[in-house]
């Protein structure tokens, strides 16, 4: 690759960065490509060269993170999966991105909601490995992708958003708030899988 080609491939993701901090910061309406131009010091033109508008910036950035967490349920040991280290690294990593995914979901008038494509996702990993899955201890019903999302991930996505918030409020040192959160979470969809083994065991006694 050429100095000139790298050289506009590293504009275009500088043009993704700032982008995904200035959606974070004013929300998708509020973002302005002025805006977005000055402070990734490139000419406005050159957002347009490679981006057709907002939306397309925003699906590009959208892509790039779906893409990478589809890499991370593939590369995650069962021992990555256990802790959630790795899981919430990834999303404390793209926290600026997930305020956006978050924002746009609520808004009333999305009726497909981005945020919800990390349960497809989930799905169709697990149908990719489903040879070597228990169909007794993994069973793909409709309640068991509930408490992913609802019990999983949103407290996940959440917890990323909100920390430095809460420790500022409440005066909560950041170590306390990640212990509190890793009790409060096994607590939560930790039980909820004891409780789904215990029952799926006791169906199989039966």
């Amino acid at each position: 690759m050429d100095d000139s080609n790298a050289n506009i491939k590293s504009k275009k993701f500088l043009i993704l960065e700032t982008a995904k901090q200035i959606f974070a910061e004013k929300g998708f309406d509020g973002a302005r490509m002025d805006e977005i131009a000055e402070r990734a010091g490139v000419k406005k033109s050159l957002i347009y060269y490679h981006f057709e508008g907002k939306d397309q910036l925003l699906q590009e950035i959208l892509n790039m993170f779906f893409k990478d967490y589809g890499s991370l349920l593939r590369s995650k040991t069962d021992a990555e999966m256990a802790t959630k280290n790795k899981y919430m690294d990834f999303l404390d990593k793209n926290s600026d991105l997930l305020r956006v995914i978050i924002i746009e979901s609520l808004k009333k008038n999305t009726k497909l909601p981005s945020i919800f494509k990390a349960v497809e996702m989930l799905m169709d990993y697990e149908k990719e490995i489903k040879d070597n899955l228990d169909p007794t201890q993994y069973p793909s019903n409709h309640k068991r992708w509930v408490a992913e999302f609802f019990t999983s991930i949103l407290p996940s996505v959440g917890f990323v958003c909100y920390k430095d918030a809460w420790c500022n409020y409440f005066g909560i040192d950041m170590g306390t708030l990640e212990k509190d959160f890793s009790e409060s979470y096994l607590e939560t969809h930790g039980e909820y899988h004891k409780r789904r083994n215990l029952s799926l065991q006791v169906q199989e006694e039966t």
